[in-house]
């Protein structure tokens, strides 16, 4: 099973960078710089126009969370009992306060508002 979910992992870390154009590094302190994310502002408008955009921004933000599932100790589902639609329904609320905010931010500050609520172990 790990073989698969590592398989998985890469891909919707391959998938992001493709189509997102993302680059990160941190440094000594954590901190580190995104080029390529698109902002709030720019989420708001691809929700409303529902472009293409829209199904990347998803996969963007489906890529981020296997990426986290996978990466965060006892950590099976970072959404709980939540789906994909309701993730992408608080980054939106988020984003209406917020619109100078990049997804990137929006990615953190979701993982540690779901981080309590999240499923440690995967059912039997």
């Amino acid at each position: 099973m790990k073989p698969i979910k590592t398989l998985l992992c890469i891909s919707f870390m391959l998938f992001g960078a493709l189509v997102g154009s993302q680059a990160v590094a941190r440094d000594a302190n954590g901190a580190y710089k995104t080029v390529g994310m698109r902002s709030c502002a720019e989420f708001l408008q691809d929700l409303q126009a529902d472009s293409w955009q829209r199904i990347v921004n998803r996969g963007w933000l489906g890529g981020y969370i296997t990426a986290y599932n996978y990466l965060t100790p006892n950590t099976y589902q970072i959404l709980g009992n939540s789906g994909l639609l309701g993730a992408e329904l608080w980054v939106k609320n988020f984003c209406e306060k917020n619109p100078l905010k990049d997804l990137a931010d929006v990615g953190e500050r979701l993982m540690v508002e779901l981080y309590p609520a999240r499923i440690i172990k995967a059912p039997n």
